[in-house]
């Protein structure tokens, strides 16, 4: 289906640089890049972003924007002192707590129960 990449900058429209924590390409977009070139110049299909308590609002919400702006399909906020994940795409907002399952419209069929991913 495709490949999770961490630790590449990746060219988010004509302003932004930005190095997401995860990101997801389908294996036809992961096929058209060439990981030596900083910054990737392909446009995820999933940025997951790990929220840290030093992270302002303001630089948290011009980071979503970009990326949905760019054409991301969904970004990921993952919020871990309170066990939550914001999905956020061009068509739909939810926010999954640590009770809930973790569903996305970009992978069909899968789900896991939020707690675990803040189990370890």
């Amino acid at each position: 289906m495709g490949v999770v990449l961490s630790g590449n900058k990746f060219q988010i429209g004509n302003s932004y640089r930005f190095i997401p924590d995860l990101v997801f390409l389908t294996s036809q977009k992961f096929a058209l890049i060439d990981l030596q070139t900083t910054p990737v110049d392909i446009v995820p299909d999933l940025a997951v972003e790990v929220i840290s308590p030093s992270e302002t609002v303001f630089d948290v919400d011009t980071k979503i924007a970009a990326y949905l702006e760019a054409g991301v399909q969904e970004v990921w906020r993952i919020y871990p002192h309170n066990h939550r994940v914001h999905i956020e795409s061009d068509t739909a907002n939810h926010i999954f707590r640590s009770h809930d399952t973790l569903r996305s419209d970009l992978f069909r069929g899968w789900s896991t129960p939020i707690a675990s991913l803040f189990s370890i």
